[in-house]
């Protein structure tokens, strides 16, 4: 059977690395990957977030919220992200944002997050006991939708319901509108994303169905070449979508693959192996999972809650540090536990997640 030698010297056959990566049209775990960091996704929402909704929301200080929170069962039968944002007039006021990343025209979208919603709110109010003045958080909800075709379903839920379009009803009818954000519409140029680094990403979900990928490709790679080189995050968003392309596009080959990744390390920038791309996967659960349970340790403490809340992000950044590059020295380790800066942590979290190595994970902390 023929075998493929990565780029550290590993052999693992064709059949393997598509039986790990199978070559399907999956956008869901390419966008969770990357919507996972937050400077990335800080830099989406200033492009996909209607301007009157970011003139409402604290953008500096929004979270990702683990999925877990909600229910294993809606967990597994959606891709998408939770976030919450604190209201720019009154920061003890949190609004939920959820994305739903969809690559198929799906009738049921909108119905889907509405459940998701409703489920939130009888989470967030049964925490509280139940009270009879409890007032619901405001959940925005979003499709991200990078599919072949246009996505052309219902994102209002008063859509679905059955009533003749004309009837008064409807005006009393339950409803939820959903807000979408089409990768592969048609927009004005002043509506296309000026920050390059979500136009490469969004380049490469449009390309991945092309016939003529390689190309496009190679095109992206010459036009943004510059910042993967100079930037890390460009360097960690191209690396991800190389391997994206590669497991997913099906008109992507094998020779494109290696001459991009030989093209990426001339420029000094490495690629992952394939048993490093599968951990990277790993790390986006590992990353979103972080927060909830930094969340869940200061949950019911009173006057600890803050000493908690670092209490439990400083674990998983040793947690994540172990999976990744190898277990941090007991020194190191208490070194980030006598850390009490929340925002220093989160710092540290984001960086645990793209770090080479512990050398450079200690030359940042330091």
């Amino acid at each position: 059977m023929k075998k493929i030698i990565d780029l550290f010297g590993n052999t693992i056959s064709r059949k393997e690395l598509l039986r790990l990566f199978p070559k399907t049209y999956n956008h869901d775990k390419y966008c969770t990957s990357l919507f996972s960091i937050l400077e990335l996704s800080y830099r989406i929402f200033k492009v996909i977030l209607p301007k009157d909704l970011l003139n409402e929301l604290d953008l500096d200080h929004f979270e990702i919220i683990d999925t877990k929170f909600i229910t294993t069962q809606l967990r597994v039968n959606h891709c998408d992200m939770l976030y919450r944002f604190p209201l720019q007039e009154d920061p003890k006021s949190w609004v939920y944002f959820l994305i739903d990343f969809k690559s198929n025209n799906d009738p049921d979208a909108a119905t889907q997050l509405f459940r998701y919603a409703t489920t939130i709110w009888m989470k967030l109010w049964g925490d509280e006991g139940e009270p009879r003045n409890f007032h619901f958080p405001c959940i925005l909800a979003m499709i991200f939708h990078c599919g072949k075709s246009k996505f052309t379903s219902a994102t209002n839920v008063a859509n679905r319901v059955n009533l003749p379009k004309k009837s008064q009803l409807r005006k009393n009818t339950i409803n939820f509108k959903v807000h979408k954000y089409d990768v592969n519409s048609k927009r004005s140029e002043s509506e296309l994303p000026h920050d390059p680094i979500v136009k490469m990403m969004f380049s490469i979900l449009k390309i991945a169905r092309y016939k003529d990928v390689n190309k496009h490709s190679l095109t992206i790679f010459k036009q943004f070449k510059e910042h993967i080189r100079t930037d890390k995050l460009f360097a960690v968003v191209w690396d991800t979508s190389l391997w994206y392309l590669y497991t997913s596009a099906k008109h992507f080959t094998r020779e494109m693959f290696d001459q991009l990744t030989t093209l990426t390390k001339k420029l000094g920038v490495k690629v992952m192996s394939t048993s490093a791309f599968k951990t990277h996967m790993k790390e986006v659960r590992i990353l979103s999972e972080a927060r909830g349970e930094a969340k869940g340790e200061a949950k019911g403490e009173a006057r600890g809650e803050a000493r908690g809340e670092a209490k439990g992000i400083a674990s998983a950044i040793i947690r994540l540090l172990n999976r990744r590059v190898g277990e941090p020295s007991l020194e190191l380790q208490d070194k980030i536990k006598s850390i009490r800066s929340i925002d220093k942590l989160d710092e540290l979290l984001d960086f645990a997640i793209t770090c080479v190595s512990l050398g450079e994970f200690e030359t940042a902390f330091n």
